[in-house]
C-alpha cells in the first residue's frame, strides 16, 4: 500500500523517510486492527492503490483489472469505483480500455467463482442481509451523530465531494486535482460506508498523509485557514502514537490499572482523523495546488 501510493503521487522520500513512514504506518491502529483479527481488508485496499498507481503510467486496462480485483470487498470500492466511472466517461476514446479491463476482469472472477460455488450469487443478497443484521455494522458518521443529523452531514459530503469531482473529470490521471479527487472518495468510503470496526478503515486515509507531505512547502505558506487544517490534520494523524507511548510508559506507578485506564485513549483519538483529513483535502482542493 505504501509504496503504490508513494508511486501514485510521485512523492520520493529519503531512505530514512521511507524507513519512519513504513513504521509509522506498521504501527498504526488500523494497520494493528486489521492483523490482530485477520481482516482482509488490506488486500482490496492494496489492489485500489495499485490500480491508482498503474493509471499514472497509462496502463488502463490493468488499472480496470485491480479495480475489479478489489471488488472482493465490494463496500470500499463503490465510491472509487463511481470516481473512475466517471474520469472514463468524461474522455471516453482514451479512456474506455480501464473500463475493457474492469468488465474482463470482473466477468472471469463472477464465472469462476459460481463454478467453484454454483448459486452464490443468488444467495449473496440474503447473505448480506443476515450479516448486517448480526453485527449491526455502522457507518463511522452513523456512530457518532444521530440519525437527523447524520443524513443531513451524509448528503452534504456527499454533495461536496462530487461538486469536485464533477469539475475536475478531464484532469489527466497525474494532475493534483486527480490525486485530491481520489483521495477525498476514499476519505469519503471512511465516513459513509458501514464498518464492524470503524477504525480498520482509516488505512484508507494514507493518500490525504501522502499529499500533506507532498505539498508541505505549499501549505506552510498558505493562509491561517490553509495553515490551520494542515496542522490540524497532521495532529490528528500522529496523535495516537503520542498517546500510545504515554499509555504504556508510565513510569510514575507500579499499578497495572494505569495501562486498563488507557489503552483506549489512542483509538478514541484515531475517531477524528477522518474528519481532519475530510477538511484538509477540501482546503487543499480550494487551494489550487
Amino acid at each position: 500500500n505504501v509504496l503504490l501510493w508513494l508511486r501514485f503521487l510521485r512523492l520520493r522520500l529519503s531512505p530514512l523517510a521511507l524507513v519512519a513512514l513504513f513504521a509509522l504506518v506498521l504501527t498504526s491502529i488500523p494497520v494493528i486492527q486489521n492483523l490482530s483479527i485477520l481482516q482482509p481488508f488490506l488486500l482490496p485496499a492494496c489492489f485500489i492503490a495499485g490500480a491508482a498507481a498503474v493509471v499514472v503510467s497509462r496502463r488502463l486496462f490493468l488499472a480496470g483489472a485491480l479495480l475489479a480485483v478489489a471488488t472482493v470487498k465490494p463496500q470500499i470500492c463503490l465510491l472509487p469505483m463511481a470516481w473512475f466511472a466517471l474520469w472514463v466517461c468524461s474522455d471516453w476514446k482514451r479512456r474506455r480500455s480501464l473500463l475493457l479491463g474492469f468488465t474482463i476482469t470482473l466477468a472471469a472472477l463472477v464465472l469462476a467463482s459460481e463454478w467453484l460455488l454454483p448459486g452464490w450469487l443468488i444467495r449473496y443478497p440474503s447473505i448480506l442481509m443476515a450479516y448486517a443484521e448480526y453485527t449491526r455494522a455502522t457507518s463511522f458518521l452513523g456512530t457518532l451523530l444521530p440519525s437527523p443529523l447524520y443524513w443531513l452531514v451524509t448528503i452534504l459530503v456527499l454533495a461536496t465531494v462530487a461538486d469536485f469531482c464533477w469539475r475536475v473529470r478531464r484532469q489527466p490521471p497525474d494532475s493534483a486535482a486527480f490525486a485530491i479527487a481520489l483521495s477525498l472518495v476514499l476519505t469519503l468510503t471512511v465516513l459513509i460506508v458501514p464498518a464492524v470496526v470503524q477504525p480498520f478503515n482509516h488505512i484508507l486515509l494514507l493518500p490525504a498523509v501522502l499529499l500533506a507531505i507532498r505539498h508541505w512547502q505549499e501549505l506552510r505558506q498558505g493562509n491561517i485557514v490553509t495553515r490551520a487544517a494542515t496542522s490540524l490534520f497532521c495532529l490528528c494523524a500522529f496523535l495516537p502514537w503520542l498517546l500510545a507511548v504515554v499509555a504504556v510508559s508510565k513510569p510514575l506507578t507500579p499499578h497495572t490499572d494505569w495501562l486498563l485506564k488507557m489503552w483506549s485513549v489512542p483509538l478514541a483519538a484515531s475517531m477524528a482523523l477522518p474528519f481532519a483529513a475530510f477538511g484538509f483535502l477540501i482546503v487543499l482542493s480550494r487551494k489550487g495546488i
